[in-house]
């Protein structure tokens, strides 16, 4: 059991007690405009102003597009392991959203390869074959593993026609199917 130091004790216990009764010596109002200056500053410098706006919910691809009015968003979620082989170890999990009333059949392809799935049409065991630091990556060729295959795994057709152009390839982490 480990003894208290009675005396150093009460010494933080006097301690706290100042610190938490110390009023500030700074000017709230002076410092929220200072925060509203600086802010104004970052908004103009940055390449993507949309995430420094207070938004209960910011989602980068939809805030910059114009979509129709009748559409109502509906996102599901997926995910990825990406393991080293060479190491034989996982290096992570990647969560990705995808957007199914936007583009509902490359949504339903990429979800579908996603899954492990009893003909080997998916994504596992698939290589990433290219690696940009700081720009991209590009993973998930099913068909030959170097970025030339063109397979869905909707009735296993040769590509499909793209849905819309809705959407566009402009934030980070977005996803390119």
């Amino acid at each position: 059991m480990i003894k208290l130091n009675q005396k150093k004790f009460k010494e933080n216990v006097a301690f706290l007690d100042k610190l938490v009764h110390v009023k500030p010596q700074v000017d709230f109002k002076e410092m929220e405009e200072h925060y509203k200056n600086h802010l104004k500053l970052i908004m103009f410098m940055t390449n993507f102003p949309e995430s420094y706006k207070k938004k209960k919910y910011y989602d980068p691809l939809i805030a910059t597009t114009e979509l129709p009015k009748n559409i109502q968003i509906k996102k599901s979620k997926c995910f990825l392991d990406v393991h080293n082989v060479t190491e034989n170890r996982l290096l992570g999990r990647m969560m990705i959203e995808v957007y199914d009333s936007i583009v509902p059949k490359t949504a339903g392809n990429f979800k579908m390869l996603c899954q492990q799935r009893p003909d080997g049409l998916d994504y596992s065991g698939t290589q990433i074959f290219r690696i940009v630091p700081g720009l991209f990556c590009l993973a998930g060729d099913v068909e030959y593993s170097i970025g030339l295959g063109g397979i869905s795994a909707i009735n296993g057709e040769q590509y499909f026609d793209d849905e819309n152009y809705l959407l566009g390839h402009n934030a980070p982490g977005t996803v390119i199917t």
